[in-house]
C-alpha cells in the first residue's frame, strides 16, 4: 500500500483535508504538521507529500526556512510533492493571486519547484474567490484528449518560460489558449505535481460535507451533479505523462 503524508496545519482547509483523505482512501494516509516536518523531516518511504488547498500565506509562516528545506530535501532525494490549489501556488517560485485587487496576494515563494508563476483566480471559470462555495464552479480539464469535470475553487494556471523539466499533464478546456491546469516538474531525483484544480473532490464527498451556510449546502447539490457528468480517471492515470 502506498504511503501519503498529508499536511494538516494552519492554512489547510478542513474541506480539502477531508476530500484528500476520502480520495486517497485506498492509500495509507498520515497527517503531519509543520512542527512534525521541522522536527523529523519527511521520510523517503513516503510515496507522496500532499499540500492541500486552503491559504498559502499561513504555509509560509509555518514552513519558511527549516520546514521548506526539509520538504525540498525529501523531493530532491526522490520523493513526490503533490500541491493542490493553495498547495500548487505554494510550489511555484512566484504567485499572482487576484493581482490588482484589494485582496491580491503576490510575491515569491521559497520552495520554488516550478520556476514560473501560479496565476489565479480564473474569472473565466468562477466568481472571484471569497472562501465560500459561491466562488467555486465545475470546469473541464483536458487530459490527453479525455475531458474530465473537476471542481475549481480559487485555483491557478501555470506560466513558465523554461519548460525543459516541466510536463503539462492537463489543460483548462474552458479557457482560451487552454493554459496548464496540472503539471509535473522534475526536481532532483523526485518531482513536484501541481494542480490548480481540486481533482480530489468526489461528488459523494461534496454532498456529505456540511458547509457553513444553507445557501452553500444548496449549491453543493448542483456542483456534485455536474461532477458526475463525465468519466472519472484514477489518480495514477491522471498523473501519467504519457
Amino acid at each position: 500500500m502506498q504511503k501519503i503524508l498529508l499536511y494538516c496545519d494552519t492554512g489547510a482547509s478542513a474541506f480539502s483535508i477531508l476530500s484528500a483523505r476520502h480520495y486517497f482512501k485506498d492509500y495509507q494516509v498520515t497527517l503531519v504538521t509543520a512542527q512534525d516536518i521541522i522536527d523529523h523531516g519527511i521520510p523517503q518511504s513516503a510515496d507522496f507529500f500532499v499540500m492541500p488547498g486552503g491559504a498559502d500565506i499561513p504555509y509560509t509562516q509555518k514552513l519558511n526556512g527549516k520546514g521548506n528545506a526539509e520538504i525540498r530535501r525529501y523531493v530532491e532525494n526522490g520523493g513526490t510533492y503533490l500541491g493542490i490549489c493553495a498547495g500548487a501556488y505554494y510550489g511555484c517560485a512566484d504567485i499572482e493571486f487576484q493581482k490588482g485587487t484589494q485582496t491580491a496576494i503576490c510575491g515569491p515563494r521559497e520552495l520554488g519547484f516550478v520556476k514560473g508563476t501560479a496565476i489565479g483566480c480564473l474569472k473565466e471559470i468562477a466568481k472571484p474567490y471569497d472562501t465560500s462555495l459561491h466562488s467555486a464552479a465545475v470546469t473541464t480539464i483536458n487530459k490527453q484528449g479525455h475531458m474530465l469535470p473537476v471542481l475549481y475553487w480559487g485555483g491557478c494556471f501555470f506560466n513558465f518560460k523554461n519548460s525543459e523539466n516541466i510536463t503539462v499533464l492537463a489543460t483548462y478546456a474552458d479557457i482560451e489558449n487552454t493554459p496548464p491546469a496540472l503539471i509535473s516538474c522534475a526536481v532532483g531525483k523526485g518531482r513536484a505535481l501541481l494542480s490548480g484544480v481540486h481533482f480530489e473532490v468526489m461528488p459523494d464527498m461534496l454532498i456529505d460535507y456540511n458547509f457553513d451556510t444553507q445557501r452553500e449546502n444548496d449549491l453543493k447539490q448542483s456542483l456534485a451533479h455536474k461532477l458526475t457528468q463525465g468519466a472519472s480517471m484514477p489518480f495514477e492515470r491522471l498523473i501519467e505523462s504519457q
